[in-house]
């Protein structure tokens, strides 16, 4: 018998030799016979054998597991994630923003979060929140600096990466100017973008708040004029170097009774345009809230007042935020 029930393998009786002996082919084959059913019965090392049966593993692991490369390989842990949990570049959790309570014009705090790096190869996790200031340059750590190169800027869009050195596993956080390329401390080699501030004219970054990509600010005015206009881009308070959602406000007013509408699109599809707010009565007030066409990279929507009749005493659009996906649906 190669092995019983319980996996347990013994020889046939009668298989000792004693020194003296004749050895009998009744005494020699049964063993060997035997043996070889039992190495049939095994896995070998080199793939040759082909399993017939479900194998239980009482609780135990394999260890060691390659990556998954067929539709059909069993999974190691690290090739589940990546496969059916992380999702590529889709992945973006925590990261959540903020200005700094003690220094709210220059530093923000960066809560722990995970992510995977704009290529979608590698998980980017920072285990801890910590703060970097935009008024230093940078160096690894909480309370140091965050700015890849120079020194921050008055009306500007700065970039916040997650970012990795593969070497050690070190975890930081950059700011940038730039959108898709910001200049990298030695030895960190991925990056994933986590979402974008503004400078004010004064150099203070402008106060916000976050909440999943979602991000929302005081109303700043962009465009203040009662003129019958025609179809013009408009810049508005929104990051550059990214494609946003714009959270806006259009307040009009009607001075003597007539017809007045605002339309917004996006740049380049003006055969898109749609109204989003209309006034015709005298001293008719209206104020709307509402999310804007996509900006494109340079902050801007195309935006037309269009007095038909009468006139207008207010026609203002202003910026209360935006909402922006960070990468993951690109």
């Amino acid at each position: 018998m190669a092995r019983d029930g319980s996996g347990v393998h013994s020889l046939p009786a009668g298989y000792l030799a004693v020194t003296g002996q004749t050895v009998l082919p009744s005494n020699h084959n049964p063993p060997l016979e035997d043996l070889s059913a039992a190495i049939t019965e095994s896995i070998a090392r080199t793939g040759v054998t082909a399993i017939v049966a479900d194998i239980p593993f009482a609780g135990f692991r394999l260890t060691g597991l390659g990556d998954a490369q067929a539709d059909t390989d069993a999974l190691n842990r690290q090739t589940a994630d990546d496969r059916y949990l992380y999702q590529g570049k889709g992945l973006l959790f925590g990261y959540t923003l903020s200005n700094n309570v003690a220094d709210a014009n220059n530093d923000i705090d960066i809560v722990a979060g995970v992510a995977k790096d704009d290529t979608g190869a590698v998980e980017i996790v920072l285990g801890s929140g910590l703060t970097k200031r935009l008024d230093g340059s940078w160096a690894v750590g909480t309370g140091n600096g965050g700015l890849d190169t120079g020194s921050k800027s008055i009306n500007s869009s700065y970039h916040v990466f997650a970012i990795k050195r593969s070497d050690t596993g070190v975890v930081d956080s950059l700011l940038s100017l730039s959108a898709t390329a910001p200049t990298m401390p030695a030895s960190y080699d991925y990056k994933r973008r986590i979402g974008s501030i503004l400078t004010n004219g004064s150099g203070n970054i402008i106060a916000f708040f976050q909440k999943g990509d979602d991000f929302s600010i005081a109303p700043i005015t962009n465009y203040n004029s009662t003129a019958n206009g025609a179809l013009i881009t408009q810049a508005l308070s929104v990051p550059l170097g990214i494609v946003v959602i714009p959270k806006l406000i259009s307040i009009m007013q009607q001075g003597t009774a007539g017809d007045a509408t605002v339309q917004v699109a996006p740049v380049g599809f003006s055969a898109g345009a749609y109204i989003v707010n209309q006034t015709n009565l005298a001293s008719d007030r209206n104020g709307v809230s509402f999310e804007g066409p996509p900006t494109n990279t340079s902050a801007q929507i195309l935006f037309v007042t269009t007095v038909a009749s009468g006139t207008i005493t207010t026609g203002q659009l202003s910026t209360r935020g935006w909402i922006d996906t960070r990468g993951r649906d690109a």
